[in-house]
């Protein structure tokens, strides 16, 4: 049986590769470091997820780009890592619409337990960001969604370790260009329904994933909880 990754043992390799840092720290001086935060998530099994109820200005339909967004990450790794729906109390990745402050979305470590998980923040408005975004969403009803998805990708795979990258085409990107980003997603659908089959995540993005959660530490999910079709 694979042994799982505690937040003990997480911290005493942290503290290998971040001199100055003691193991025994608690997890205080790694979160304000911004360590904590890009670790992969303990997935020693089933990984538990909360997706909150749509707020003013969701739609019901956005609980379903969350959930293609986590079969997207789940698929980078042929299916081992095992999302199931949970409580929001011990599920270790967490959807909230909205609370984002002046971005798009975010992301925030959190601990559960002593596991490392994620809670996700999405403007339902990100739309709306700017003018330039709010052009496009006039001119074209399905940029709207092509934005959200591809937000919570992103902050989802914040969520996972992933950090970001220059690459236009990655999940990852963090750039100027972030109009580009999202019309470059929403190019590549010709509906929304299309995005459960299009997952906008590059060969960088999987290789980045296959490193942090390596086959051979996973354990293969009895039966995937998260319908592909």
């Amino acid at each position: 049986m694979v042994e799982p990754l505690s937040r003990r043992r997480l911290l005493t390799l942290l503290a290998a590769l971040a001199p100055g840092l003691r193991a025994d720290e608690a997890g205080g001086s790694f979160q304000a470091k911004g360590l904590w935060r890009t670790t992969p998530l303990d997935v020693f099994g089933e990984i538990g997820y909360f997706i909150d109820e749509p707020c003013l200005g969701a739609r019901p339909g956005d609980v379903e780009l969350a959930e293609w967004a986590l079969q997207a990450w789940q698929r980078t790794v042929d299916g081992l890592l095992c999302f199931t729906p949970a409580p929001a109390a011990s599920a270790l990745v967490r959807v909230y619409w909205g609370q984002t402050g002046d971005r798009i979305g975010k992301m925030q470590a959190i601990e559960v337990g002593d596991r490392r998980g994620a809670e996700v923040y999405v403007d339902t408005h990100a739309d709306r960001f700017d003018a330039p975004m709010a052009g496009h969403s006039d001119a074209d009803p399905l940029f709207r969604d092509a934005v959200l998805y591809r937000t919570l990708l992103h902050e989802i795979g914040h969520g996972l370790g992933l950090v970001h990258t220059t690459g236009i085409e990655d999940a990852m990107y963090f750039g100027g260009d972030y109009v580009g980003f999202y019309l470059r997603y929403r190019n590549s659908v010709g509906s929304r329904e299309e995005m459960r089959f299009q997952p906008g995540i590059s060969a960088t993005d999987r290789d980045r994933m296959a490193k942090l959660y390596p086959a051979d530490t996973l354990v293969p999910p009895r039966a995937p909880k998260i319908p592909e079709a």
